[in-house]
């Protein structure tokens, strides 16, 4: 789920993007308006639009140009995705630079209605961390997490669902 575009030049504060828009931009929406952000991540184009305005909330916060918004963007992906018998979404980051940064972030519905939000974090060696976030804004920590792969990152959130 890597990006093929060149990732532009970052500078000062510019880098903090991946985290901001992994932890923060994207999050913070998904607890308050559930509903509204798993239809819009369901349709290709509003999924587009959803992350470009995710990365202009991003981009002022840490001073990015249009241009590197605009590549920046182009580098993220979202995939539906099970888990089990819940749904979601996979959304696949540029390589990460630094820990905490995602290469990958899951949102996942149950049946009963609940959001879980899951991070495959880089770790600060060469390891990942299986990672996440709650409603009430709190970072959570599984422990170690599986190569930063697709569907070794579903089968870990599966197996972390089943406990």
């Amino acid at each position: 789920m890597s990006a093929s575009a060149s990732t532009p030049q970052l500078s000062g504060n510019q880098h903090r993007w991946h985290y901001e828009f992994a932890h923060l931009a994207l999050r913070i929406p998904v607890f308050g308006q559930a509903d509204f952000m798993l239809d819009a991540l369901a349709d290709p184009l509003r999924s587009r639009a959803l992350i470009r305005a995710g990365m202009a909330r991003v981009a002022q916060n840490c001073g990015l140009s249009e241009d590197q918004v605009e590549t920046l963007a182009k580098q993220i992906r979202v995939l539906p995705a099970r888990f089990d018998a819940d749904s979601g979404f996979v959304v696949g980051m540029p390589p990460p630079q630094n820990a905490p940064e995602c290469y990958l972030f899951a949102i996942v519905r149950d049946k009963s209605g609940s959001i879980a939000y899951y991070t495959l974090e880089r770790s600060l060696g060469d390891d990942t961390v299986l990672g996440g976030w709650n409603a009430e804004g709190a970072h959570l920590n599984f422990g170690p997490g599986p190569q930063p792969d697709l569907d070794a990152f579903v089968a870990a959130i599966v197996a972390l669902r089943r406990k």
